[in-house]
């Protein structure tokens, strides 16, 4: 179920969370990715052959599956094997690698 009308905008200025920017420029490359691995039907299986967890950030809007790139400070190397670029992109960036909080992590 989707909610029509809500506009989609930044909650902090870009300038404050530099995270932001970098995701931003690189939006091409994580799309491209993540579109390859759902057209051919590869998503599917990496997200029931790891670790299945609910969220609401998924890339599609009927359903409820992610698939983690990188997750509690280590890259997911089955994953990453699918989507290299993405995976080397957020692997340069302090603010997930070196993150101590649990679970944390990002992902298709």
């Amino acid at each position: 179920f989707t909610f029509p009308g809500p506009v989609n905008r930044p909650v902090w200025p870009r300038a404050s969370v530099p995270l932001a920017g970098f995701l931003e420029a690189h939006v091409d490359t994580f799309r491209e990715e993540l579109q390859a691995l759902l057209a051919d039907g590869r998503f599917n299986g990496l997200y029931w052959g790891g670790e299945v967890s609910l969220t609401q950030f998924a890339p599609q809007l009927d359903d409820w599956q992610m698939v983690s790139l990188v997750k509690n400070r280590q890259r997911v190397e089955r994953v990453c094997s699918q989507a290299p670029r993405s995976c080397e992109l957020l692997a340069r960036r302090r603010e997930l690698m070196a993150c101590g909080a649990g679970d944390a992590g990002a992902g298709f």
